[in-house]
């Protein structure tokens, strides 16, 4: 009798973990996938939208019985055609638009002007620090500061240039300075036009966050804070530790909205 339902618990829980949500994030320049059984990702994929294996990826993905629900955001409109390839395969398709219904309140006058990303950060920080007061920091093309209350409230947030837009500026606006990625910045002042931009621009985006990060250490209680975007794991190394680096944040976001709306898990 033990054996048979020592036989039966892995065939429901190998069942159960076959049972996934898809989350679809359309960026611009990349589309990155995730496979969520319940809020665990077990897949994930990045695509360029010049390559044809999206289009098959996701038309191949949506017919499999395992997928409960899907997910798309994207920044911009141009990916609609394929965002409706999927409502027409999958219905039970959730498109991240200003009047998709959040578990979370946002205080912020002009919704159809928050950036889906910056949504799904900050629905995102109340799964992983719930009834805490949270400050997500999200450094990719642009840096993010959102504040999230008590896990319930996005409070608004702050936006500034981030690695690459600076680095492109100093470039573009000037005649003679090279365009450059970043590195480790010297504990020297520059003695190259490299390592003085270099160091201009990684020290001072470490000077903002730190501030950012004082500041909001100073004024909350029960607090935490998360770093994500593509530069968070190069900033990360030289920022104090009781900051949670979450590369996925979005995507876990993005996840508790779709459980949300097709799931009610209200």
């Amino acid at each position: 009798m033990l054996t048979n339902l020592v036989i039966l618990w892995q065939i429901l829980k190998g069942f159960c973990y076959y049972i996934m949500n898809l989350v679809i994030d359309f960026g611009n320049t990349r589309c990155k996938t995730y496979l969520f059984n319940d809020a665990q990702i077990i897949e994930n994929n990045v695509f360029l939208y010049e390559s044809n294996e999206l289009i098959t990826y996701l038309l191949n993905i949506v017919k499999q019985p395992t997928i409960n629900g899907v997910i798309i955001s994207s920044v911009t409109e141009k990916f609609a055609n394929i965002a409706k390839k999927i409502v027409d395969e999958f219905n039970q398709t959730i498109i991240l638009n200003p009047t998709t219904p959040l578990p979370i309140k946002l205080c912020y006058k002009q919704r159809s002007q928050l950036g889906n990303d910056r949504i799904a950060a900050a629905v995102g920080a109340t799964v992983m620090f719930p009834n805490q007061n949270v400050l997500v920091i999200d450094a990719g093309t642009a840096i993010t500061y959102e504040y999230i209350q008590e896990g319930t409230t996005y409070l608004g947030g702050n936006i500034s240039p981030g690695l690459s837009m600076r680095f492109a500026s100093l470039h573009e606006h000037t005649s003679k300075l090279p365009l450059i990625t970043a590195s480790k910045p010297t504990k020297t002042p520059g003695q190259t036009t490299n390592e003085a931009m270099n160091n201009g621009v990684v020290q001072g985006i470490l000077a903002e966050i730190s501030w950012y990060i004082q500041r909001f250490e100073q004024s909350t209680r029960h607090s935490a804070i998360i770093l994500t975007g593509g530069d968070a794991i190069f900033l990360a190394e030289y920022l104090k530790n009781t900051i949670f680096a979450v590369p996925n944040l979005v995507a876990i976001g993005l996840n508790r909205i779709l459980q949300y709306n097709v799931f009610k898990e209200k």
